[in-house]
């Protein structure tokens, strides 16, 4: 489904990922793992066309997706829930799901059904985006990515900051999005949550890929975990 070759990329005059090659299925999960600084939100970023790809190629169900520009590649039927989550804080929790689907709306995923998936959001719909805990913002970033009706979602460092509780929760929604066969890719820092949601581990250290393989393989690995992920 996605298919990158071969992959640089940077920021000004550094250079990031050298050479990154990496395929992630359809109706799977792909965990991308690695360090700090190893290249892995920057390899998101340059899917999405928020940074230029200096070299190599990104496919996304054949067609190339050099070059696009990042609203053209989400039309393309990629939904992405950055780091940061990016919710529009002087907006309500409804008016910026309702962005989402007045834009990308006629698919499966609904307003009713997002609210169904995260409760809470039900709760909050009149709150603005400043007045919701980091648990709620990283419900409204995925539940805003769900409305655009994606065939792959990508998501990077979704338990960044959470409480626990919070974590549990966001694990058990994405394992439902993994059982419903939704293809996603996900780069996250905690081992055991990305593990336990992935069908296909990659492993990236100075923005190349060092280990490929399952996640009961890179769990038996302690090895190549304590060489590249320092767990």
């Amino acid at each position: 489904m996605l298919d990158l070759t071969n992959l640089e990329s940077g920021y000004g005059e550094t250079q990031v990922l050298h050479g990154l090659s990496l395929a992630a299925r359809p109706g799977r999960v792909l965990a991308i793992l690695g360090r700090n600084g190893a290249g892995k939100s920057t390899t998101l970023k340059t899917v999405m066309g928020l940074l230029p790809a200096r070299a190599g190629q990104i496919l996304f169900d054949g067609a190339a997706l050099n070059g696009k520009r990042p609203f053209d590649i989400a039309k393309s039927g990629i939904a992405y829930v950055p780091e940061t989550r990016d919710i529009f804080p002087s907006l309500t929790v409804r008016e910026n799901l309702e962005l989402a689907a007045t834009r990308f709306g006629g698919g499966d995923w609904t307003m009713d059904r997002v609210i169904e998936l995260f409760p809470r959001l039900g709760e909050r719909l009149e709150n603005g985006g400043t007045q919701l805990s980091g648990g709620e913002q990283q419900m409204l970033a995925i539940a805003r990515a769900l409305l655009m009706n994606p065939r792959l979602l990508i998501l990077d460092e979704p338990t960044e900051g959470l409480a626990p509780i919070i974590v549990k929760l966001i694990h058990d929604k994405l394992q439902d999005l993994r059982r419903k066969g939704l293809s996603m890719v996900l780069v996250e820092q905690n081992f055991g949550f990305a593990t336990s949601l992935a069908d296909d581990v990659v492993v990236i250290s100075k923005g190349q890929v060092v280990w490929t393989g399952t996640p009961d393989e890179i769990r038996a690995d302690t090895n190549a975990q304590h060489r590249w992920l320092g767990v």
